[in-house]
């Protein structure tokens, strides 16, 4: 859950650094990811769940693709036969060790202050997992609406909190926002972060287009046998997403 929090404050980072769309502000995480694996070439599928274990953030495999090509244009990785290979140069020049320390910083200070604000306030002891599950569980259900997809495109992971839980967040964040503007300030970045995030899974365009009635759509044989699982588990995980 720390790895969440802390990614979605470092999106917000690269964004106001970058100063480009959001695809971009992914850019450097990968180029993280791919230092830190030390990876000789790209596995999509790999690199989604490696994702999610470093930086705390699902994405799925036709997404990563999306950053992935983003990336290329960067020049961090190249496409050998077909397969993505990194360019460590470059690599070097990009990744976020000295961002993502400086917001690690910050998280921790946070996280203290709202299990030092339950015990105060409420009497309630807040084991820090459990603190920082209930902030992505309160940014899940009170972001922007227009933010989401649907209920489920979101790249947080799936947690459980109490409703308690979620009530000592609202009135943390009410505290900080009245008392303590520089706090507060990180936590807009997360909120931030988290729509900036949200965008990528971003697909209800409906309201873009015009009517499909009488429309039919045909799939190709590679795709139906895809989907099938023929060609092997991520190409079907591919086709299913």
């Amino acid at each position: 859950m720390q790895k969440t929090l802390l990614s979605l404050a470092v999106l917000k980072v690269n964004w106001d650094y970058l100063k480009k769309d959001h695809l971009e502000n992914f850019v450097p995480f990968i180029a993280t990811l791919i230092r830190k694996k030390d990876y000789q070439s790209i596995d999509v599928s790999k690199m989604c769940i490696d994702f999610k274990t470093e930086f705390g953030l699902v994405i799925p495999y036709h997404p990563m693709i999306t950053i992935l090509d983003r990336s290329k244009k960067r020049g961090i990785i190249k496409k050998s036969h077909n397969q993505y290979i990194p360019v460590m140069d470059r690599i070097i020049e990009i990744e976020f060790s000295r961002i993502s320390e400086e917001q690690q910083k910050k998280h921790e200070k946070i996280v203290r202050l709202f299990i030092d604000f339950a015990k105060a306030n409420y009497n309630v002891e807040l084991p820090k997992e459990t603190a920082e599950s209930a902030f992505i569980s309160f940014l899940g259900e009170h972001d922007l609406e227009i933010m989401f997809a649907a209920e489920s495109k979101t790249i947080l992971p799936s947690v459980i909190s109490s409703r308690g839980n979620k009530f000592l967040v609202k009135r943390f964040i009410k505290h900080i926002c009245e008392n303590d503007p520089e706090t507060f300030k990180y936590i807009e970045n997360i909120v931030i972060g988290h729509m900036l995030s949200c965008a990528l899974l971003y697909d209800k365009f409906d309201r873009f287009k015009g009517k499909l009635k009488g429309l039919d759509i045909y799939l190709d044989t590679g795709f139906i046998f895809n989907f099938l699982g023929d060609s092997g588990v991520p190409k079907k995980s591919a086709c299913i997403e």
